[in-house]
């Protein structure tokens, strides 16, 4: 889960750190793909978004955003959604 205020904030957390870590970010939109760039626990970070269908694999939902993350050289691909529009479970 991260989350994106409007002063460019990042609260990023996973399953083994639910507090996760809270970090500042440079913030670029371009060719309808939002990027997020900056340090989390003293590693690089960047995160993408853009829309386009995605599904996990695991659940019914299908998400509208397709998500890309990499912590300190660690990449994860997936889903994403805007919380004020969470898709509902099937």
């Amino acid at each position: 889960e991260f989350g994106v205020g409007r002063l460019s904030a990042l609260h990023y957390a996973t399953a083994e750190a639910p507090g996760g870590w809270r970090t500042t970010v440079t913030r670029r939109e371009s060719g309808g793909r939002l990027t997020l760039r900056g340090t989390l626990a003293e590693r690089p970070f960047q995160a993408s978004a853009k829309a386009g269908a995605s599904s996990d694999g695991m659940s019914d939902p299908v998400y509208p955003y397709v998500l890309e993350v990499s912590v300190g050289g660690n990449s994860l691909r997936g889903c994403a959604f805007d919380k004020r529009d969470r898709p509902a479970e099937n």
